[in-house]
């Protein structure tokens, strides 16, 4: 029991650590947004400037709300805190949230410079991996749903959040 506890608190520090470092990513491609496309795509379109800006900070806004939850894990989890799987939940469809922004930040960005063609290519792929990310989240739950509970458990305790 006290090694499935450990390993629990093993992926919640990964996953902490995760949206830390995406959180980073994202701050740095808003950096790099501001910092050349502003000066040289404001003028041509501002509003696609201003709409993959937006995405960026979603982005990072999702991220950063994910890395609160799975903090609150860190302590939650261990003394069987009732909003347990609450957490585990909001924490992952706030990854999801800035996962799929971040994967829509090419898209927008070669639209705001006008390279329109990768741009659709990069929109494409976008699009093809939004239903595979959703089939594949559908799959996971219902594995961890079907997953009976650790030798000597209560049951009450919630399976490790997987993306």
């Amino acid at each position: 029991m006290a090694e499935a506890s450990r390993a629990t608190m093993e992926i919640d520090l990964s996953s902490l650590s995760l949206n830390v470092n995406m959180v980073g990513i994202s701050l740095a491609i808003f950096t790099f947004i501001l910092f050349f496309g502003y000066t040289t795509s404001a003028s041509k379109n501002p509003i696609l400037l201003q709409l993959t800006l937006g995405v960026n900070a979603g982005a990072v806004f999702s991220f950063a709300l994910s890395a609160l939850y799975y903090y609150v894990l860190l302590y939650s989890r261990p003394s069987n805190h009732p909003k347990v799987g609450a957490h585990s939940n909001r924490a992952t469809v706030c990854f999801s949230i800035g996962l799929l922004a971040l994967l829509l930040e090419p898209a927008l960005i070669l639209f705001t410079i006008k390279l329109y063609i990768p741009a659709v290519v990069a929109l494409v792929f976008f699009l093809v991996y939004v239903p595979i990310y959703v089939l594949e989240y559908g799959t996971i739950r219902s594995i961890i749903r079907a997953k009976p509970p650790p030798s000597g458990g209560t049951g009450s305790e919630s399976p490790p959040t997987v993306r």
